[in-house]
């Protein structure tokens, strides 16, 4: 399986430790060199997640012009994603690993299969990786400001089967 990744799903994982989640799902994750800039400026202070992380590997992108066109006509679509999104098509990868709003719409106009961080909580949930979501939501949405509406909240709640008040 080929897994492409943008920064915000590994950063947002990784501040609440629980990256470990990514390499069990994958085994291995494919990021652009301009995701794993970003992932060094705006990682976890005092720590080096690529070195800690052998299982995700940077890989160069075979057309850098594909990413200025998609920059260019996609507001909102930094660098990262544009490579990422790129990276994806190009290794016609199993899943793109994205949160933005941005370029998860573009990712899904070209075909690409998406999961976001929440998508990957519920798989980790329904294999056994984790026993409740709920704590996990809670930690990225207060320690790592992610943002999550109520509805997608008790949405997720539901999916993962933990909606009823104990």
């Amino acid at each position: 399986m080929i897994v492409v990744s943008d920064s915000s799903v590994i950063i947002s994982l990784w501040r609440i430790q629980r990256l470990e989640l990514l390499q069990q799902l994958f085994g291995e994750v494919v990021i652009p060199f301009a995701v794993a800039s970003e992932i060094s400026v705006h990682g976890k202070p005092g720590s080096d997640l690529l070195s800690e992380a052998s299982w995700i590997k940077q890989v160069s992108l075979s057309d850098s012009t594909f990413v200025q066109r998609l920059m260019t006509g996609t507001p909102g679509l930094d660098v990262g994603e544009s490579e990422a999104i790129v990276l994806a098509l190009e290794l016609k990868a199993d899943a793109l690993l994205i949160d933005d709003r941005h370029g998860r719409r573009v990712a899904e106009r070209m075909g690409i299969p998406i999961i976001g961080v929440i998508g990957i909580l519920l798989q980790a949930k329904r294999a056994g990786l984790l026993v409740e979501i709920r704590p996990v939501l809670d930690d990225l949405v207060e320690e790592v400001g992610f943002r999550l509406s109520q509805k997608l909240y008790w949405y997720t709640l539901k999916l993962a089967e933990e909606d009823q008040v104990s």
